[in-house]
């Protein structure tokens, strides 16, 4: 069981393999020469959590509950596929929780954004 908080998830999927820790920037120099600076990203992992209109179905409730956890200042804890992650919203981009409505008081999660923390 996937959970956000304590909150359920639905069928949602997550392509950790899209993401590489290893940061790398590339400048010249004053002699023309190539500069490559390298190294472990510590935190920031973005970790996009895609739903379907078939089958990532939540109540009014739950997405309320959703909802108001991109309110909270501390780390969130994330549980997926067994995994344990501490996340926050990635509010910066403004599709960070997008949830459409189905029919009636019945919605699907389209995606949730989260960066990984370590604290």
């Amino acid at each position: 069981m996937n959970t956000l908080e304590g909150i359920q998830l639905p069928s949602l999927q997550w392509h950790h393999t899209d993401y590489c820790a290893i940061s790398q920037k590339v400048t010249a120099s004053i002699t023309g020469h190539r500069v490559i600076q390298r190294g472990r990203m510590a935190e920031g992992r973005p970790i996009t959590l895609d739903g379907a209109a078939d089958r990532s179905w939540l109540s009014l409730e739950r997405v309320n509950q959703l909802s108001e956890l991109r309110y909270q200042d501390n780390a969130l804890r994330l549980v997926f596929n067994g995994a344990e992650y501490k996340v926050k919203f990635a509010l910066d981009q403004a599709d960070h929780l997008v949830i459409r409505k189905v029919m009636g008081e019945t919605y699907f999660v389209e995606r949730i954004k989260l960066i990984e923390v370590l604290s």
